[in-house]
């Protein structure tokens, strides 16, 4: 193959990259990159501060770690995830954020208003989060308020606002107006940025999924932005099937194939597609799918590609619903943060520019690749259940490590 079209795994930021980029793991805790501080506490042997920067990552362990000097609020955080808010209000923390999240504890209930559009609706709670109230509203282009007060409920005052990645018109001026917290969960911050900026740059906090996101956010707003890597939002209600019969595709995938700001991408299914073996299946989709023939589709995938360098040091969404329908991941590169995976490492394949063809053959050759004995089947779903299902739900862990981040950051 000519060399001209082999990909160029160089071109984009590197994880590599950005993890020198903070001279410490404490550095990259403290700037919310919690991935980078997990990657750079693994590689010099801090076990303690490792544990930590991952549950920051949003992976709950089911104890609070062993409290430390350096990790008492992250302590107190997991306590009030699993449903005890006694050692964040006893927190002894300064600053106006810390007083008004020990004041909203202090209440029976947390009042929070969530906006999101209809790709985001499932990040919505599918069940009540003890402590909170949560009203949601699903704002399309054609429904947008022309002001709050026309979606709160009547005598409905939030304490704090989640957006689910809208912005715009969909958002009324008058949410800039609120006492509490405007917080945003965001993707696709950079070919997205027109149409963002002028809601980001009013934000309190701005939540991410990759340290690339993380990585431009920080240098374009003056808010906090905290990387929650675990927290993939899924266009459809997350479901887990773990069943590997019925898988006669050997690699699929969809969405968008070739773009001029995925360069690499293009390249690696170009060569995925031109593979030389008529025994392969193999369908690729441009473009997105409706929900219920995408999840059809993923539920008969042996192996999903997965490149992207916009998300280097994060979770995909497409990641996140081949993992759960019991699917391998076939990855362009060392982008994915793969030291959360745990058990399901094993269902994760790193292809490079000098083997990805011999790599998708020898894969396809060993079936699903997905057999695991009772033992396994057990770990495996109890680390898919921790990453992407945790205690009390992706929602309450999203409320909570966002209400917490910005008390922690005293923007």
């Amino acid at each position: 193959m000519s060399e001209r079209l082999r990909p160029d795994y160089t071109r984009s930021v590197t994880l590599q990259d950005v993890l020198d980029s903070h001279a410490s793991a404490e550095v990259a805790l403290a700037a919310g990159a919690p991935y980078a501080a997990l990657v750079k506490a693994l590689e010099c042997g801090n076990d303690q501060l490792a544990a930590a920067a991952k549950i920051m990552c949003g992976v709950l362990p089911k104890e609070p770690p062993i409290s430390t000097a350096g990790n008492a609020h992250i302590q107190a955080l997991v306590h009030w995830c699993h449903g005890e808010t006694g050692p964040l209000r006893n927190s002894d923390a300064a600053g106006q954020n810390w007083a008004y999240l020990q004041a909203l504890l202090a209440k029976p209930q947390i009042n929070i208003l969530m906006l999101c559009g209809p790709l985001t609706q499932h990040g919505r709670p599918a069940d009540p989060i003890p402590g909170f109230r949560v009203e949601s509203v699903v704002l399309s282009r054609e429904n947008a308020p022309s002001s709050l007060q026309d979606i709160l409920p009547a005598g409905f005052q939030p304490d704090a606002v989640f957006v689910l990645d809208i912005y715009g018109t969909r958002l009324p001026e008058s949410l800039y107006n609120i006492s509490g917290p405007i917080i945003f969960f965001n993707m696709d911050s950079d070919f997205q940025l027109p149409h963002q900026y002028q809601d980001l740059i009013r934000a309190d906090l701005i939540i991410c999924n990759s340290l690339h996101e993380h990585r431009q956010l920080r240098g374009i707003y003056p808010c906090p932005v905290l990387a929650l890597t675990a927290n993939a939002l899924s266009f459809d209600p997350l479901e887990f099937s773990s069943a590997s019969e019925g898988k006669d595709l050997d690699l699929l995938h969809t969405g968008l194939s070739f773009s001029p700001i995925m360069r690499e991408k293009a390249q690696f299914l170009f060569r995925l597609a031109t593979i030389d073996d008529p025994a392969l299946k193999i369908r690729f989709h441009h473009g997105f799918m409706q929900n219920d023939d995408y999840l059809d589709a993923i539920r008969h995938a042996k192996c999903v590609p997965v490149f992207s360098a916009r998300m280097t040091g994060g979770v995909q969404t497409r990641s996140m619903d081949t993992l759960c329908n019991g699917g391998s991941l076939l990855l362009g590169g060392d982008d994915t943060a793969v030291e959360l995976f745990g058990p399901l490492r094993d269902r994760v394949h790193v292809a490079n520019a000098n083997n990805l063809e011999t790599k998708v053959v020898l894969k396809a050759r060993d079936g699903t690749g997905m057999k695991h004995g009772p033992s396994g089947e057990t770990s495996v779903k109890q680390a898919l259940e921790t990453l992407f299902q945790p205690a009390g739900g992706p929602a309450a862990r999203l409320l909570k490590f966002g209400l917490f981040e910005w008390a922690r950051t005293d923007y």
